[in-house]
Parts: C-alpha cells; sequence; structure tokens
C-alpha cells in the first residue's frame, strides 16, 4: 500500500502478515487478532491498536513516531523499531522478549508482564 494516509480495521482478524505500507500517516486497528507478523510499515507516524491480540512478531517499522497498544497481548517478539520516538504499552503481556529498538525517546510499559528478556535497545 502506498498512499497520504493509512487507516486499516481489521479488529478479530485470524493472520495480519507480509504487508508492507508506506504512508504519511498509518493507522491499524488489530485488537483481538491472532497473528500479526512479517509487516513493514514506513510513514512518519505509526499507530498501531493490537490490544488482546495473540502473536506480534518479526514486524519492522521505520517512522518519526510509533505507537503500540499490545496490552493483554501473549507474545511480543522478533520487533523491529526505528524511530525518533517509541512508545509501547505491553502491560499485562505474557513474552516481550528479542525485540530490537532503535530511538532518541523509547518508552514501554510492561507492568505485570510475565517474561521480559533479551530485547536490545539503543
Amino acid at each position: 500500500l502506498l498512499s497520504h494516509k493509512i487507516t486499516v480495521y481489521l479488529s478479530k482478524s485470524l493472520i495480519i502478515s507480509q504487508n508492507h505500507c508506506i504512508s504519511l500517516k498509518i493507522t491499524y486497528y488489530l485488537t483481538k487478532s491472532l497473528i500479526i507478523s512479517q509487516n513493514h510499515y514506513t510513514s512518519h507516524k505509526i499507530t498501531i491498536d493490537a490490544s488482546k491480540s495473540l502473536i506480534i512478531s518479526h514486524n519492522h517499522d521505520t517512522s518519526h513516531e510509533i505507537t503500540i497498544h499490545a496490552t493483554k497481548s501473549l507474545h511480543i517478539s522478533h520487533n523491529h523499531y526505528t524511530s525518533h520516538k517509541i512508545t509501547i504499552d505491553a502491560s499485562k503481556s505474557l513474552i516481550f522478549s528479542q525485540n530490537h529498538y532503535i530511538s532518541h525517546e523509547i518508552t514501554i510499559n510492561l507492568t505485570k508482564s510475565l517474561c521480559i528478556s533479551q530485547n536490545h535497545y539503543t
């Protein structure tokens, strides 16, 4: 997808995978989705609501500002985010591991998360 503004509503979807989006603003509503994997987003501003999703992995996003809501998600791993500002709410998530973040400012909420390991922050 190539557009000035991309807004996608895919709540309760089974698999969101191998999408490549380039846009000024990308907003994804993916609540209660099963697998969000191998997506590549390039944008000035990326907002992803993936609360209560099962697996969020192997995504590669580049943006000036990235905001991800992943509260109560089961498995968040192997994601690579490059941004000026990264904000992730992964509170009450089960596994948060092997993610790589490069940013000027990183804010991650992991309260009540069970397994937090092998993440790399620059």
